[in-house]
């Protein structure tokens, strides 16, 4: 009877640390008795019977892998493949970096794991506190947060994708109490008369994974765990969230959403007291037609309509807003519609010449329109204001702007992504973006305060909003605005520059 030698076979696959080597293609006329293999840095690996092995203990590289294989007369044959086995996947090496700021008589604490580093990347960061557990468990590697006054021991734990974890741990001692809001479950509010919005000064509270807006009355999730999926999912999630003690969460409307947007920050543009915030897009109730619905992208901060059908992220709010509950008047005589609730008075010319940004903030500075001089370039929330995308055909503004002829206007924020660009508002479209400030190709619209002295500044000893409409002289002193009354005054934080808002 013939005997010929065996043929020799291997396969392999690398799965993190471990290879597989898969002989079992290997053949014999009278059977396989014995694999044998080696590595070229490895050495001898295995020999036996079996026609699999897999190992984590092989050493990394580039080598050279032979199988031998015998037949039960010692015949036997060669296979040599070559390959490049991972390296050894090492723990990850955390570092934690902790600062606090004292604002508004309470401290807001960084705590930053960026710093962090593993060959393979890190895929989780878990912050916890002795004191008030965890922080935040998720992708984010820094997070702003309150704490309870006390000394604090900080951990954070990260992750890499093999899921391998290391943790750091560091003290911090918080000497300010949280604000009383701070530590008070959120309340919805039952007060839905029109507030003043623009040119406030933000004024957010966090409890666990809610902030309120008190300049709005707006109650947010923010939780680390953001649900994703299609716009009637979102409306779902948000009908059946239980979350704070509250449960009429909805999906937001255009101008909620919008108005959380915060465009002095980037990536995300929100306040640091949210959380959990994805660079990505957000569903709005806000319908553009029939299969699609207006979005806010909160890596930039601006909106722009998506497909129903597709998945997005979900902000779930409660409460309710005075955002579409403006109230403007127009004086057909002289062109000029007037914003009573924020005390705004807009140019409603019709123009006919593009210019630049820098051309359309000097036009407003010194247009001289409806007996008035005082006028200028409006920051991009300001202009949104005016915009009405409940409309269902364009222009998208409000009706009491007759001669808006022209679609795209300027604003004087400048983009923080990119210190050449401004933002700019399409009532074409309803939406907002930017562009560089040297570029032509669009237009000014110019605004003025109705009350020359009248200031929305924050009291400092308890916090509260306060409008300044009846001061004798307003002085400023350093940080301080003071409001002259009768020989008596009351001092006042600086209010928030314009430019930014």
């Amino acid at each position: 009877m013939k005997n010929d030698p065996p043929v020799a076979k291997i396969k392999y696959s690398q799965n993190g640390d471990t290879v597989n080597f898969d002989f079992s293609a290997s053949s014999d006329d009278l059977g396989i008795a014995k694999y044998e293999l080696s590595g070229s840095i490895s050495g001898n690996l295995y020999s036996g019977t079996d026609s699999n092995f897999s190992s984590a203990l092989i050493s990394s590289g580039e080598q050279d892998f032979v199988l031998t294989v015998f037949d039960k007369f010692n015949k036997s044959s060669t296979e040599k493949i070559s390959f490049a086995v991972n390296s050894k996947n090492t723990a990850p090496v955390p570092s934690l970096n902790i600062w606090s700021s004292l604002y508004n008589d309470s401290v807001t604490t960084s705590i930053s794991g960026s710093d962090s580093t593993d060959d393979r990347g890190i895929v989780n960061y878990l912050f916890s506190s002795d004191i008030d557990g965890n922080l935040s468990n998720g992708t984010d590697s820094k997070i702003e947060t309150y704490l309870t006054a006390g000394s604090h021991t900080i951990t954070l734990q990260v992750t890499d994708s093999d899921g391998i974890s290391a943790t750091i741990s560091n003290s911090v001692d918080i000497n300010v109490t949280k604000p009383v809001s701070q530590v008070s479950s959120p309340t919805v509010s039952t007060n839905n008369t029109a507030k003043k919005f623009l040119n406030v000064e933000p004024n957010f509270t966090r409890f666990g994974n809610v902030v309120t807006d008190h300049v709005s009355g707006l109650i947010w999730e923010d939780q680390s765990t953001i649900f994703k999926g299609t716009f009637a999912e979102a409306e779902t999630y948000c009908s059946n969230l239980e979350l704070g003690g509250i449960s009429d969460w909805r999906v937001p409307t255009l101008k909620e959403l919008w108005y959380i947007t915060d465009k002095t920050y980037a990536k995300p543009a929100i306040n640091p007291i949210f959380q959990n915030t994805k660079n990505d897009w957000y569903w709005t109730n806000q319908k553009y037609d029939e299969s699609s619905n207006r979005t806010v992208y909160f890596a930039e901060g601006y909106s722009m309509f998506n497909y129903n059908s597709i998945s997005l992220y979900t902000r779930c709010v409660a409460g309710e807003s005075s955002y579409e509950d403006i109230s403007f008047s127009r004086d057909d005589s002289n062109n000029i519609v007037t914003d009573n609730l924020n005390g705004l008075m807009w140019q409603d010319q019709t123009l006919t010449e593009e210019m630049n940004w820098e051309n359309a903030k000097t036009y407003c500075s010194d247009l001289s329109f409806g007996g008035y001089s005082d006028w200028r370039l409006p920051n991009l929330s300001e202009l949104y204001s005016i915009a009405d995308q409940r409309k269902t055909i364009n222009p998208f503004i409000n009706n009491n702007f007759k001669n808006k002829i022209n679609p795209v206007f300027w604003s004087s924020t400048i983009n923080k992504n990119n210190s050449s660009g401004a933002w700019f508002l399409s009532f074409n479209d309803g939406n907002d973006h930017w562009h560089y400030q040297t570029d032509d190709g669009r237009f000014a619209v110019c605004v003025r305060d109705t009350k020359s002295n009248s200031v929305y500044i924050q009291e400092t000893p308890n916090n509260s909003l306060t409008e300044i409409n009846d001061c004798d002289n307003i002085v400023d002193i350093d940080q301080r605005l003071q409001c002259i009354k009768n020989s008596s005054s009351v001092n006042y934080s600086k209010p928030p520059l314009l430019e930014y808002w």
